[in-house]
């Protein structure tokens, strides 16, 4: 009996080397199975009613590649960022986005984010089982596993990258590093022909992650953690066992390094030549701190998210300026307690790391608290900034380590009180799972609340403002909840005034022209100009005046602060080495559209038709842009003709005509374009027809030299627009018909 019996240790230590075997008995893996999709689907059966909110209505609803899955589409989105068309940055996430391809137009989802939903449900319920696998081969206890498996999966900090449908690319990095631990795993136990043929699996799945999401990274550093943990060589002397684990884990390392190589080269390509210089302060303001206070920051939000692992009562979907505030250097001002704290947990658990090392029996604690650690790292700001202070779907492969060393500390725990307190096995086990079982329900109890946050834009940045109060997005946020419940703009004042909190904040804490959000600007100045439309409406011309004047100085700050970011852009790329002909002025043009308009309404047509000049300049492509200077042009040229100056209310008709035509070419259709150039040439040359009607379709008369001359001059310009902008001509053939 003494030779057949085994220590509860003994197993442990068995379990957690590389040599021992990771599987457990069919019925066994079933059952886990079982239990985390029961749980999954309790926990998570209100996510399928969350709509596509946030960056949902761009990445999904907005992206023309996902309209088909044929080799264009494909190309395209191996080809372009992930952000494409909507804007300007620097992720690039193709295998995320081929998934959404595969609902929109595979699966026939379109724009019912159900089927999208049950994807990503699908997911969590893969990384939990993986989760599962990973704790199980590491320490050798089912029920741990399965507690660990279960608390990742119920705890509310998973429901922005589950419930939220662009969360997806969280739930594919996450099953690429878990797959690629537990596939390293299998190539330490196999040898010869058996383990190389597990390298193409590792590598093939390291690809498909950080092309899923740019944090999937991570994978070798938790390997290295892994080996670490359990050395794939332990007999030897130290110097002699490291040589023989380096000789043996070689191989994995380098079968991840093209996958490396091809992400390097992949960025490089596409984003060597962006305008964009870095993170901006309004999204990260650590990205503006010097490195001391950077780091202190950092630690203070990883003190706040370890908070949420602990008690998650209150939740955002977003934490920007100033809702988490740079480290002062004091000892109690400001949230700078907070920060001293959070250190002094960071290097308790640490410690407690190192300790779970030194004791083998505590290794597979270490190697899932190492885990979390090396999952945080890249995305903690402690090593650069990204591009967020601190979000709730970076927690979620992380969460998996931590879930599983919370779970082995608590099992070991159980095991120590139930030794010295003689209790029965029974007891201990009903006790066990009784404490379990009460805690998972809290969490998912709060997980279900936090779903139905996702219902609607309103319930959930009202939600996010019990936890983050003072950031600007949250703030926005509300405030266009508030603006589309009435489209009619019956509730600006409301809105306004929920956003004059968010300017009154950051003239408070003013951040530099080009980090302060031009964004906020803009809705405030929107707001206003939709009141004064309401105001018009009722026929209170000068209040409506009056209002517009006090939304042109909010344009024009956003206008301001977009030129300094374009400039800015264009300054780093010249620093970079990025040849001259590369480098294009760029901008919102939302933001000049507005201030044309508010120019032109308040009787400023020479303002107007200047900032639409400059919109056509940045985005030549616009037919809308075009369209809107013909105008400004049009009213310009009254102007003019009133104080008597008719050679300048000629030059502006020109030039009105010309911005008209090339509307007019780039969208034939456009039929305002059409009607307007019909009254200019009515007053240029009164009797000529300039335009003509053919199969119900119009078109220009350029018989006439002066259609010709304007036509002439419309394609020029386009021409040297789109070139100067960096853009294909394809929309420009109408300018080489005969």
């Amino acid at each position: 009996m003494r030779r057949r019996a085994k220590t509860a240790s003994g197993r442990n230590r068995e379990a957690s080397r590389p040599s021992a075997r990771i599987g457990v008995r069919i019925p066994g893996v079933l059952l886990a199975a079982l239990i985390l999709g029961a749980v999954c689907t309790v926990v998570f059966w209100n996510s399928f009613s969350a709509a596509f909110l946030l960056d949902n209505q761009s990445i999904i609803l907005g992206d023309p590649r996902l309209r088909a899955l044929d080799w264009d589409h494909v190309r395209d989105i191996f080809t372009r960022p992930y952000w494409w068309p909507a804007l300007e940055s620097r992720l690039f996430r193709p295998v995320t986005t081929l998934t959404y391809a595969v609902n929109f137009s595979g699966l026939g989802n379109a724009a019912d984010p159900f089927g999208y939903h049950v994807v990503n449900l699908a997911l969590h319920w893969i990384n939990a089982l993986l989760a599962f696998a990973l704790v199980r081969a590491v320490s050798g206890r089912w029920w741990a596993a399965v507690a660990a498996a279960a608390l990742f999966t119920v705890h509310p900090l998973t429901v922005e990258s589950v419930t939220n449908v662009v969360g997806r690319a969280d739930l594919l990095a996450a099953m690429s590093v878990l797959s690629g631990v537990l596939i390293y795993r299998r190539f330490l136990q196999a040898s010869g022909r058996r383990a190389i043929a597990w390298l193409p699996v590792l590598a093939a799945a390291f690809c498909a992650g950080v092309f899923s999401k740019e944090s999937a990274v991570v994978l070798p550093g938790i390997m290295l953690a892994h080996d670490l943990a359990f050395p794939p060589v332990a007999a030897g002397r130290a110097i002699e066992r490291w040589r023989r684990s380096l000789a043996r884990v070689w191989p994995a390392y380098l079968a991840i390094l093209p996958g490396l190589l091809i992400l390097a080269w992949a960025r490089w390509t596409l984003f060597h030549a962006s305008p964009l210089f870095g993170e901006f302060g309004s999204d990260n303001p650590i990205a503006l701190a010097p490195t001391a206070t950077a780091v202190m920051t950092a630690i203070k939000v990883i003190g706040y998210d370890l908070a949420l692992v602990v008690w998650p009562a209150h939740l955002s979907c977003d934490y920007s300026y100033n809702a988490v505030t740079l480290f002062g250097w004091t000892l109690t001002a400001g949230q700078d307690a907070h920060a001293w704290l959070s250190l002094l947990v960071a290097c308790a658990l640490a410690a407690l790391a190192v300790l779970a090392w030194r004791r083998t029996t505590q290794r597979a604690v270490f190697f899932c608290m190492a885990f979390a650690a090396v999952a945080w790292l890249p995305t903690s700001n402690l090593l650069f900034p990204i591009g967020t202070i601190m979000a709730e779907r970076l927690m979620y492969l992380p969460l998996v380590g931590m879930a599983g060393a919370m779970a082995l500390v608590a099992a070991g725990l159980v095991e120590t009180r139930a030794a010295a307190a003689r209790a029965t096995p029974r007891t201990v086990a009903a006790l066990t799972v009784i404490v379990t079982v009460a805690v998972l329900a809290m969490l998912a109890a709060r997980t279900m609340v936090r779903n139905e946050d996702w219902r609607s834009n309103a319930r959930l940045w009202d939600s996010s403002a019990e936890a983050a109060p003072d950031s600007i997005k949250v703030i926005r946020g509300q405030a266009l909840a508030v603006m589309t419940e009435d489209a009619s703009g019956g509730r600006a004042d409301e809105a306004i005034a929920i956003l004059l909190r968010a300017v009154r904040l950051l003239d408070a804490h003013p951040l530099p022209t080009i980090h302060t959000p031009a964004a906020l600007y803009q809705d405030l100045g929107s707001y206003l100009a939709a009141k004064a439309t309401r105001l018009a409406q009722r026929g209170d011309q000068a209040d409506a005046q009056a209002v517009l004047r006090e939304a042109l100085p909010r344009f024009e700050r956003a206008a301001e602060i977009d030129r300094a970011i374009n400039e800015e852009g264009k300054r780093r790329l010249a620093l970079d080495g990025v040849p001259a002909d590369r480098i294009h002025d760029t901008g919102t043009g939302s933001i000049y559209r507005y201030l044309g308009t508010t120019y032109g309404l308040l009787g400023d047509p020479a303002r107007a038709a200047s900032t639409f000049a400059y919109l056509e300049h940045i985005h030549p492509d616009s037919d809308d842009a075009h369209y809107s200077r013909g105008m400004a042009e049009g009213a310009l040229a009254g102007a003019e003709r009133a104080q008597g100056r008719v050679d300048a209310w000629r030059l502006h008709l020109d030039r009105a005509a010309t911005s008209l035509i090339q509307a007019t070419v780039l969208s034939p259709e456009h039929a305002g374009a059409w009607l307007t150039l019909e009254r200019v040439y009515g007053s240029l040359a009164p009797g000529v027809t300039a335009i003509r009607t053919a199969g119900g379709r119009f078109e220009l008369n350029r018989a006439e030299l002066l259609v010709q001359r304007h036509f002439r001059d419309a394609c020029g310009q386009l021409v040297r627009q789109f070139r100067e902008a960096g853009l294909a001509d394809a929309r420009l053939a109408p300018c080489t018909e005969p």
